[in-house]
């Protein structure tokens, strides 16, 4: 008797990709990586303050999945809230080993391996938008909880309002409202700070 091999399309939904990739499909991963990665590498950046890291904390993240592929479910067909819940504790525990490493010695810049500056212009621009992240981050993480969840969600990750009732399990009025009161916050710390920390939020 003769088995077909299951055919694997980047049409294909995440639920159908994840079973596959849960028996050992590189093929669908590879879909998955490539569906995910921006906006896993963008989280990452902004809830970190700093595209320093970035890179290396979204490509941990796919590391983790994969070898922690046959317990991870999608949730509600979509991978996407098991990689963000990925990113954050490894963002958080990286947040927490540069802060041992700070105390002990000053930090070096150290650039993507993808992103080479080829001029002055291109590392001041660099730094100035890690300036601009990381006072981002400061701002947010003095939210409220609840409205801190949904920045995170809403405008870190980028996804849907209605993405994000269903992960929070909250009514899509409350995300729209919890937004509301947080982009006025970050509106006023705006308006309180320099020009340069500009964060479009708005």
């Amino acid at each position: 008797m003769t088995h077909s091999r299951t055919v694997i399309s980047d049409r294909d939904p995440d639920a159908v990709l994840w079973a596959a990739c849960r028996k050992g499909s590189g093929e669908a991963f590879d879909i998955l990586f490539r569906r995910h990665s921006g906006r896993v590498y963008l989280y990452c950046a902004r809830l970190a303050g700093s595209t320093e890291d970035a890179e290396d904390s979204a490509a941990e993240t796919f590391v983790e999945l994969w070898r922690g592929r046959r317990k991870f479910e999608t949730y509600n067909d979509s991978i996407a809230p098991i990689l963000l819940a990925i990113a954050k504790r490894i963002v958080q525990k990286q947040h927490r080993s540069n802060s041992r490493r700070h105390a002990a010695h000053t930090r070096h810049e150290v650039q993507p391996i993808n992103h080479v500056p080829s001029s002055d212009a291109q590392v001041l621009e660099r730094l100035e938008l890690d300036e601009r992240l990381s006072w981002l981050a400061s701002v947010v993480s003095k939210l409220p909880p609840q409205q801190r969840d949904v920045v995170h969600l809403c405008i870190y990750a980028e996804m849907s309002q209605a993405e994000v009732a269903s992960i929070l399990q909250i009514p899509i009025g409350t995300v729209k409202s919890r937004l509301h009161q947080a982009r006025n916050l970050l509106a006023s710390a705006v308006e309180r700070s320099e020009p340069s920390h500009s964060t479009g939020v708005r």
